[in-house]
């Protein structure tokens, strides 16, 4: 018997999350998708293409449009009030936005039961904003809680005590429903290229990495090639640009096909992060069967084990970055381990297995709503 669950991500960065968990459990067969209820995107053709009901706001929601935005919710609110007619199921938000507390009221009256993914235990570092006490009121306000690693289980348990449902999904989080690619091969007679992936934010540590390229610069390491291909503000670090004229800058919105040629076009994910609590940038790296350079962080030690498929730094600083960075570059056989580690830690987080591990919870949760 199949369970029933209404999707939603709201959010901006909604697609690169919910298609994939989407797709995954439709292969599954066991959870019957009954509504995909998202911002207006690129996913959006692919899912109906499958044959999914999809209800989308009619337009990115941004205070930027003014008045707009009034008359925006209240056409999508009279969607969900047409659709939740039917009596109560399962709502499970993907991505959680601020924007949720605009319309889960609706299916909650109706008797849903609301599941949220919490994919950062903590806001990182200089990601506070005035939307923080809105998203731990949103999270304190629904029924169960789905995080998608120990860590941050073990952090939401100590903010919001024992009775709050938190359940520990992993693997619970997949970057494409295809299989992962085979590991990388080491490069041979050309530098070895690091890719620095994603949004721009203050904990990333982007800072830390371009300081590492400047000391391997000054002590004449092997050839060493550097891409940051990312979204977000660079401001704060045209300087540290400036210095590293090799280091190639890719900025702005990247689509999921130019994600893929990124990781199939180089060799080492490199995460200088100064904080996370699960990383899709390194489950990307991963898929690609390429090793990743990682700071020492406790989010990251479901994913990266040092010397299995990563190389973990003894510290958070640009000189530990470095050591990595040399002991990857002057070892062939260290790359050729850490790929092959890379791509058996992919297929054991395959979609299979994640909708597997969904599809269990799914039918826990209902099964206590009847009990």
């Amino acid at each position: 018997m199949q369970v029933q669950v209404d999707s939603w991500c709201i959010g901006l960065r909604g697609d690169l999350v919910q298609r994939p968990l989407v797709e995954a459990l439709i292969a599954d067969g066991r959870v019957e998708q009954r509504l995909i209820f998202a911002e207006e995107s690129a996913s959006r053709a692919a899912l109906v293409a499958k044959g999914l009901p999809v209800l989308t706001t009619p337009a990115k929601l941004s205070l930027a449009q003014g008045p707009q935005i009034l008359r925006r919710i209240f056409t999508a609110r009279k969607g969900l009030h047409d659709w939740y007619g039917g009596g109560p199921r399962l709502v499970h938000v993907i991505m959680t936005s601020p924007w949720d507390m605009a319309f889960l009221d609706i299916p909650k009256r109706r008797g849903a039961r609301i599941l949220v993914t919490v994919h950062n235990a903590e806001y990182h570092l200089g990601e506070e904003s005035l939307t923080s006490p809105i998203y731990w009121r949103h999270i304190e306000a629904v029924d169960h809680v789905a995080v998608l690693s120990t860590f941050a289980g073990e952090v939401l348990r100590k903010r919001f005590g024992p009775n709050k449902p938190i359940h520990v999904i992993s693997p619970g989080l997949i970057m494409d429903a295809r299989p992962p690619g085979p590991p990388k091969t080491p490069p041979v007679g050309r530098p070895l290229k690091l890719l620095f992936f994603g949004r721009i934010n203050k904990y990333k540590g982007l800072d830390i990495l371009l300081d590492a390229m400047e000391i391997l610069r000054r002590e004449n390491a092997p050839p060493i090639e550097l891409t940051v291909a990312c979204s977000g503000d660079i401001e704060p670090y045209r300087a540290a640009f400036a210095r590293n004229p090799e280091v190639e800058l890719a900025h702005g919105w990247m689509s999921d096909e130019t994600m893929e040629r990124l990781f199939a076009e180089h060799d080492v994910n490199i995460l200088p992060y100064r904080d996370a609590s699960l990383s899709a940038t390194a489950l990307a790296g991963m898929w690609a069967g390429m090793p990743t350079i990682a700071t020492p962080l406790a989010g990251f030690a479901e994913q990266l084990q040092d010397g299995l498929n990563a190389l973990v730094a003894d510290e958070i600083s640009a000189g530990a970055i470095t050591a990595c960075i040399r002991r990857l570059a002057g070892s062939a056989e260290l790359y050729s381990q850490l790929a092959q580690g890379a791509h058996q830690k992919a297929v054991s987080l395959s979609a299979p297995v994640v909708a597997n591990n969904w599809h269990d919870l799914y039918r826990q949760i209902l099964t206590e709503r009847r009990s």
